[in-house]
């Protein structure tokens, strides 16, 4: 049942980082840059400097540290001999 309610948790985890990227994302969507600063034409956003392999990496790097966590927890929740 622990194993249950640990694997809950880090999925509810990934999901709350997962949410907050594309909160992330949403608000830099809707940042207009000033197309003088740019010596462009257009209306540009934020977004739109924003890489693929960024995104990846913090994913990635999200990822990573919600197992950290995880592997924390498991050590932490483990009896004492």
């Amino acid at each position: 049942m622990l194993r249950f309610f640990s694997a809950l948790t880090h999925r509810f985890a990934a999901t709350q980082v997962n949410e907050g990227l594309d909160q992330i994302f949403v608000k830099l969507k809707k940042k207009n840059i000033n197309p003088a600063l740019l010596g462009a034409s257009g209306n540009r956003t934020l977004y739109d400097f924003v890489d693929n392999a960024s995104i990846e990496r913090l994913q990635k790097q999200t990822t990573k540290e919600i197992n950290q966590m995880k592997v924390q927890r498991s050590h932490h929740n483990e009896p004492s001999h």
